[in-house]
């Protein structure tokens, strides 16, 4: 699987038994030109850590179409924010809202 290290074992567990024994990808994903990298995907299912889906900039068009294109999306290493982190919260939100 991708890089796990450091993610909690739960998580691990939980996305390999939602993933069924299915194909595990791990290429980072190619959205709007550009390459996101993943902890894991299978045909309906990504898994990406928090610090790469919303400390980089990105346009809510990228998360709608990993909406179009999975019908799970989890994302691991949330972590507790402050008002001090406007960004992140402001992206964090806009992935949740598609």
């Amino acid at each position: 699987m991708g890089d796990t290290k450091g993610c909690s074992d739960p998580f691990r567990k939980t996305f390999t038994f939602l993933s069924k024994e299915q194909s595990i990808a791990k290429s980072p994903l190619e959205i709007n030109g550009r390459l996101i990298p993943i902890k894991g995907a299978t045909h309906n299912m990504v898994w990406l850590d928090f610090s790469i889906i919303c400390h980089v900039p990105r346009s809510q068009q990228d998360y709608l179409v990993m909406a179009d294109q999975y019908q799970t999306v989890l994302i691991s290493d949330v972590p507790s924010m402050t008002t001090l982190q406007k960004d992140s919260i402001c992206l964090f939100v806009a992935l949740i809202d598609v």
